[in-house]
């Protein structure tokens, strides 16, 4: 009993973080299920105002796999951003943080975000930025690793000075539908993204000036999250309320408006064709001295120089936080999801053999072993008489002890079996089904074949319907047709029966992903372990399959393509 309580302490406690809104710290958030994205928009609205400026910042129409990409983003563009320059330079700013996992990878995110060589990607101290010194040592760090993207974007410049679209860099990018990809995307806009990333990272994770334009200290999270803190030798924790990007007092309103400024200077900068090579990195110097410049004097001694910024809270001792957390019950679902997938992994080998219990049972209730019982146990009604008809040589129950009213004797059940035999050998299917892991719905026609008692045989086709959870579409997915095969386990004289089912065929792309184009075709399996069939009628039955696995693997080659879902179906079939 008392591990028991234990158990479900644990369950409760990984219900109760995922439902305090956590993740790992990443200044202005990025958008996910469960946060707001502030680089996003603060990104979004820095193009749009240096387009509004300058021609040398176009829109790059998308190809058929390019467009194929930006459809699946797992973030929202705005209308006038879904060209591939924009949707490049978004994806470039949530790298630092993502580095090609997907945004609720919680426990992959933690790792990046904590590691050790990083932390400069952040504008945040690395593990030896103590004091006295470390301030100096970190802020600089933050502002060569901005240096070193600019100039490195400059590299994927035309000749005019325009983003080139077809000098490009691959970056591991994690998308709602496809999963993990390696991408093809132009070079001016993957290192631009990464450098205003640190940009804005370095308004959020610094405190600065009344103006904001200066910084007094740069904040600390690898100690932190370490559980080594010491706040005159590390600096001060990093702030989850710095992070804000909705509903903000004045301080933070003026420190994301400066945040925007800076990186509305650097791509213009980047993009100015009246500037030379040079002359665009001298710029990017100067604006980097003008925003990333030391305060000095101030220390953990006089409160980094009365900080306004200490009045926010700190991140969770986990080194968790979000910042506009979309409080839905995905997050009540993924606290019950891990603590039950913990409890699971602890009980593996239990329940392997619950697992088994159904099987069991069906080879218990089947005719076939039903007949070969062991003997009535003593105190049971004697077995019925019998004797033999004359006329057939069948050995049949006397009157005298002849079944209840309402239970059919052997003759009659046998009977019932051959005529329903009979009248089951041709029929219709129908089915809807649905998945929670990899979401999906499916709509699925067919045809049965009866072969024998327990053999029957299908074919089918389904329209299988994807959701992205990430970027919240639906999309029609993939045509998946199979061959059908079913096992029944009859249930003497029952209205239910047990079935397995297995399917085989082939899965045809509907939509274009990034590097699965329309009409791929590759293979399908599925497998449902133990259904249920229950009889309504003569002609109709209700199947039930209350966990079954889809397998569509519409994309062979090259990077192959899966999308395997645990769907639960119901159906209905029509005999004649």
């Amino acid at each position: 009993m008392t591990s028991l309580f234990v158990r479900l302490a644990m369950l409760a406690s990984g219900a109760a973080l995922l439902l305090a809104a956590e993740r790992p710290a990443a200044a202005y958030s990025y958008e996910s299920t469960v946060s707001a994205g502030c680089h996003e928009r603060v990104t979004m609205a820095t193009l749009r105002i240096v387009r509004g400026q300058l021609a040398t910042a176009p829109a790059i129409d998308p190809d058929r796999n390019d467009l194929a990409l930006v459809n699946d983003l797992p973030f929202d563009l705005d209308p006038d951003m879904k060209d591939l320059a924009a949707a490049t330079l978004v994806v470039g700013v949530r790298d630092n943080d993502l580095k090609g996992r997907g945004p609720n990878e919680v426990d992959a995110l933690a790792q990046i975000h904590g590691d050790p060589n990083r932390q400069q990607e952040h504008c945040l101290r690395a593990t030896d930025d103590d004091e006295p010194g470390g301030n100096a040592r970190a802020l600089s760090a933050c502002r060569d690793f901005i240096r070193q993207k600019l100039v490195e974007s400059l590299d994927g410049l035309d000749g005019k000075g325009v983003p080139d679209p077809n000098n490009r860099t691959d970056l591991d990018v994690s998308l709602s539908l496809r999963g993990k990809v390696t991408a093809s995307l132009p070079l001016f806009w993957v290192r631009m993204g990464q450098a205003l990333h640190t940009t804005q990272d370095g308004f959020a994770h610094t405190f600065r000036s009344p103006d904001r334009m200066h910084v007094r200290t740069v904040l600390n999270y690898i100690e932190y999250v370490n559980g080594e803190e010491v706040e005159s030798r590390d600096g001060p924790v990093h702030r989850t309320g710095l992070d804000a990007c909705d509903d903000l007092d004045d301080l933070r309103t003026l420190n994301i408006g400066v945040a925007t400024q800076a990186s509305i200077d650097l791509l213009r900068t980047a993009l100015d064709p009246a500037l030379t090579r040079d002359a665009k990195v001298a710029a990017f110097d100067a604006a980097l001295g003008k925003y990333f410049v030391l305060d000095p004097g101030c220390t953990d001694a006089n409160g980094w120089c009365d900080a306004p910024e200490r009045q926010y809270e700190v991140a969770q001792s986990c080194g968790c936080s979000v910042v506009g957390a979309k409080r839905n019950g995905a997050l009540a679902a993924g606290g019950l999801l891990l603590g039950l997938g913990f409890l699971a992994a602890r009980r593996r080998r239990r329940l392997a053999r619950f697992a088994m219990l159904p099987i069991a049972i069906a080879c218990l209730v089947s005719p076939s072993l039903a007949r070969g019982q062991a003997a009535q146990p003593a105190g049971a009604a004697p077995a019925a008489a019998v004797k033999t008809d004359p006329a057939t040589g069948e050995k049949v129950a006397t009157d005298e002890a002849k079944p209840p009213p309402g239970v059919p004797t052997v003759q009659e059940a046998k009977a019932e079996r051959t005529e329903e035999e009979h009248r089951r050998l041709f029929g219709l299917y129908g089915a809807v089904s649905g998945s929670v892991t990899n979401p999906g719905f499916s709509g699925q026609l067919g045809v049965r074949f009866r072969l024998s008692e327990r053999w029957s045989l299908g074919l089918d086709g389904e329209v299988n319907g994807w959701y992205g959870v990430q970027n919240k579409s639906f999309r029609t997915g993939a045509f998946n047709g199979y061959v059908t095969g079913i096992y029944h386990y009859p249930i003497r004289f029952a209205q239910v029966n047990l079935r397995s089912t297995a399917q085989l065929g082939t899965s045809t792309m509907l939509i274009d992903l990034y590097g699965a184009p329309r009409g791929t075709t590759g293979i399908f399996f599925g497998l449902v372990p133990l259904g249920l069939e229950i009889k309504l009628s003569s002609a109709f039955y209700l199947v039930f399959d209350a966990l079954g696995i889809g397998l569509p693997v519409p994309q062979l080659k090259g990077a192959p393509f899966a999308y395997p879902q645990y769907r639960t179906a119901l159906g209905l079939e029509v005999t004649f």
